[in-house]
């Protein structure tokens, strides 16, 4: 009842205690020691303490491979528990290794139409959606509900839960009318399987909400969200996890609609509620934390905003490590407050910190190419140019490989870097950066545009600067 109502620590303290008995007396790679072990991987993992289910999730995995081999279905359903942390982590390329190998693991010992092996195919897809590859995540998922259709039926609890993922998937490529006709008929199954009432049916409907919010028919989202919050309240109550996810949904709408005062009010609820039920360190409490920043960021709070964004990154880095994709969102939002505060050096230094952990990644990303340009943006602002060039450079480059030629980013990186070029009296180099910036405009937008102004008026400066001011004429 504890670990239910989010009361986890007294829970927590029986099962280690458990743990260290059986150690004791039992050994450590009983089959009872270790059960209790990874039952105590999954409450952590469900308080949020991602970084110490891991260690004993990878013992577990550890010893289940050594003692049972790769292919028993307990070593299997221990990887899949480390996949679905290692994913939280935010270890993406790690969780699908995992997931890869359950499949494969599952396929082979329990045959093509075993619904353990759909529900591996299931956290692949989720998988591939969360690494930005929804083509595999759809084939994936679509495998897993046509064996879960076959083998339990297509309203099974279990088929509902892929179909839902699949309404994902559909709405992440821009397919938003299948996503939203395969999420309706899916909730209507629900309410007849389940019961309206149902946790699986209340979370459903929640996210047939916030799609019918991303559609743009907010009378339409509004009124479920409400309908639902009302039932998760009296079903589940006012402080579980679920209910204080749909009144964080609900305040979300309520900020795309411009009403931040109550936008802030709902936040500031779940807030709350939130460390009432997990506790102050839990990655939930950072992510909401964020969101009050940026409610107060639109309201015009700007000094609010900075102090709560500033709270959310320590909290991020505490819970989920600096390099965790929330931790990096949270991270450029704080650049970006501190740029449009025109505090240049605070900004360069959360930008510069940005393209570190970024780099370490060892991937290419149009996110490291952004935090370079902004480091170069923010030494130029502080008439550093020679400073500056270095990243634009390198922004302008990764912009060119990851997204071409005439790519907005590209353009802008090429005009910052022309900028410093000419601050610096390197002319020379300055010209095909600006004839560049001035070409794709003018074919874009148009002589007359303000970008096209903009880069007739750098051009000038080149020329002149050049001596050969006649040279303009070409470009009236």
């Amino acid at each position: 009842a504890d670990s239910k109502l989010g009361r986890f620590d007294a829970s927590r303290m029986l099962y280690e205690s458990v743990v260290n008995a059986q150690t004791r007396l039992l050994g450590r790679q009983h089959e009872n020691t270790l059960t209790t072990l990874e039952n105590l991987g999954a409450l952590l993992h469900s308080q949020g303490l991602f970084e110490k289910a891991e260690a004993i999730q990878r013992e577990s995995l550890e010893i289940r491979r050594r003692t049972l081999g790769n292919r028993h279905r307990d070593t299997l359903t221990s990887m899949n528990n480390l996949g679905l942390t290692c994913s939280d982590l935010g270890k993406l390329l790690e969780s699908e290794a995992l997931y890869l190998e359950v499949v494969e693991g599952r396929r082979e010992m329990l045959g093509p139409d075993h619904p353990d092996l759909a529900v591996g195919l299931g956290n692949l897809g989720v998988a591939y959606m969360s690494l930005g590859r929804p083509v595999e995540a759809q084939n994936a998922i679509e495998e897993g509900i046509e064996i879960l259709r076959k083998s339990v039926g297509y309203d099974h609890p279990e088929t509902l839960l892929a179909r839902n993922n699949l309404a994902v998937c559909q709405a992440r490529q821009g397919r938003h009318e299948e996503a939203l006709e395969l999420r309706v008929t899916t909730l209507e199954a629900q309410r007849r399987v389940q019961g309206e009432e149902h946790p699986e049916t209340l979370l459903s409907a929640s996210n047939l909400a916030m799609l019918y919010l991303n559609l743009g028919r907010m009378e339409e989202s509004e009124k479920l969200h409400r309908d639902t919050l009302l039932l998760e309240e009296k079903v589940l109550g006012p402080d579980h996890p679920q209910t204080l996810s749909t009144l964080e949904n609900l305040g979300n709408l309520l900020f795309r609609k411009g009403d931040y005062e109550g936008a802030d009010a709902n936040i500031l609820k779940v807030l709350e509620g939130r460390k009432r039920v997990y506790g102050d360190e839990h990655p939930n409490v950072a992510k909401t934390v964020f969101n009050r920043a940026m409610i107060k960021n639109e309201s015009g709070d700007r000094a609010a905003a900075i102090e709560l964004m500033e709270e959310s990154l320590i909290r991020h880095r505490a819970a989920l490590g600096s390099s965790h994709p929330n931790t990096m969102t949270c991270l450029f939002e704080l650049a970006k407050f501190r740029l449009r505060e025109k505090a240049y050096e605070a900004a360069a230094d959360l930008f510069r910190e940005a393209t570190d952990l970024l780099r370490a990644s060892e991937v290419e990303t149009s996110n490291l190419g952004y935090a370079l340009h902004q480091l170069g943006h923010c030494l130029f602002e502080q008439e550093e140019y020679e400073r500056a060039i270095e990243p634009i450079r390198e922004a302008l480059e990764l912009s060119r490989r990851l997204q071409g030629d005439d790519h907005q980013d590209t353009l802008l990186s090429a005009f910052l870097l022309a900028k410093s070029f000419v601050r610096l009296g390197r002319y020379k180099e300055a010209e095909p950066l600006a004839i560049q910036f001035y070409e794709a405009n003018r074919k874009k937008f148009g002589r007359r545009s303000s970008n096209t102004r903009k880069a007739r008026s750098l051009l000038a400066e080149v020329y002149e600067g050049l001596g050969r001011p006649e040279e303009m004429e070409r470009w009236e």
